[in-house]
């Protein structure tokens, strides 16, 4: 079932429900305009702009994203719309003509830097929040779905890069070097969840440094960090089994 937020058009709702069982609800503000439970269990959830929406604030943009991304597990943003640099290096935004989906016409120019833009694009991405941008919204639709369609296979229906490339975590820290580090640990140690790794990741500032402690004899100082408070959970800590289980990954 995917859940499309009261506001969104009639005809994505439409375009979606070709393919999957669709339900209108109130998702914002706490989610994206399109929210669903995957096979894992986790909350999935797009927040979708118009380019030119996007463009007009960027800031409260960021601010809806930030505060969405604590509420789910996976948190993408679908942009509709194409977007090209103009001469002086500002935003084009294009539209897809009435009546005629092969004809694309310019809409608006935005005062705003296009490298820029795909710099903050790019740290959405880095912050593990997926970009998706499409031309209209039929080809969202489309995205969307193949998305949705994904995200409900079973781990071992997987196959793309299975042998090449680890799975990877999305971390819900909007301090890039924690996430990362946390990735990192969750990846080296089986069992390693969220909790643990961003407990280091506020003590330790990388993973050489964690290392380096933990060779030089004081793990107690590892297996004694808190983790981070939770309601209803008190004086937990890393512990001395999860010492254990990084010194034998890492060859200590």
């Amino acid at each position: 079932m995917i859940y499309l937020d009261t506001h969104e058009s009639i005809e994505l709702e439409l375009l979606l429900s070709q393919c999957a069982p669709v339900e209108r609800a109130l998702l914002n503000p706490e989610r994206g305009d399109v929210w669903w439970i995957d096979a894992q269990g986790r909350q999935v959830s797009f927040e979708l702009k118009q380019n030119g929406e996007l463009l007009g604030s960027l800031e409260s943009v960021e601010e809806q994203l930030a505060r969405e991304m604590q509420n789910v597990d996976y948190l993408g943003l679908g942009i509709r719309g194409i977007i090209t640099p103009t001469v002086s290096g500002y935003c084009q935004t294009w539209k897809v003509a009435d009546g005629n989906p092969n004809i694309i016409r310019k809409a608006q120019e935005y005062r705003h830097s296009y490298k820029g833009l795909r710099a903050w694009l790019a740290r959405l991405q880095e912050l593990g929040i997926v970009v998706i941008e499409t031309p209209d919204v039929h080809s969202m639709a489309i995205a969307l779905i193949a998305q949705y369609e994904n995200s409900l296979k079973a781990e071992q229906d997987h196959h793309t890069f299975k042998r090449l490339i680890t799975t990877k975590a999305w971390i819900a820290e909007l301090d890039t070097d924690k996430a990362r580090f946390t990735k990192q640990l969750m990846a080296i140690v089986p069992g390693c969840g969220e909790d643990i790794g961003l407990a280091l990741a506020d003590v330790f500032p990388d993973l050489a440094t964690l290392l380096n402690i933990v060779e030089s004899g004081a793990e107690d100082k590892v297996a004694g960090v808190p983790l981070r408070l939770k309601e209803g959970v008190r004086g937990r800590t890393v512990g001395p089994a999860f010492v254990k289980s990084l010194k034998r990954e890492v060859g200590l």
